[in-house]
């Protein structure tokens, strides 16, 4: 894992990337973020491409890139299909805490 920039504080305020986290030992990991929104959305929104174009606006709107996918099912595709299951840390980046370790831990 690459090493903290600035030091981490109790509040797992660590460096100034949002893709980084504090471990309770004080080292800084990078992972993939994650964010549940509030944005209501249509019903007939596009399925799966269509959630996904909703999600990289709303990340686009706060900052974070282009680079998100709906957490979604449909009946012939599932997450597992369409997320990169390679490990990483991911991290919810309202609060910036680590939601799970690995693929294995976040299924």
């Amino acid at each position: 894992s690459p090493a903290c920039t600035t030091q981490c504080f109790g509040n797992n305020d660590c460096a100034s990337d949002a893709r980084s986290v504090c471990t309770p030992s004080g080292a800084c990991v990078t992972g993939r973020l994650a964010f549940v929104t509030s944005a209501q959305v249509s019903p007939n929104f596009g399925g799966i491409a269509g959630a996904n174009s909703i999600c990289n606006a709303l990340a686009a709107d706060a900052g974070l890139g282009t680079n998100f996918k709906a957490w979604l099912s449909d009946p012939t595709t599932s997450p597992s299909q369409t997320f990169n299951r390679d490990g990483g840390v991911w991290i919810r980046m309202n609060d910036k805490v680590r939601v799970a370790t690995d693929w294995a831990a976040l299924t």
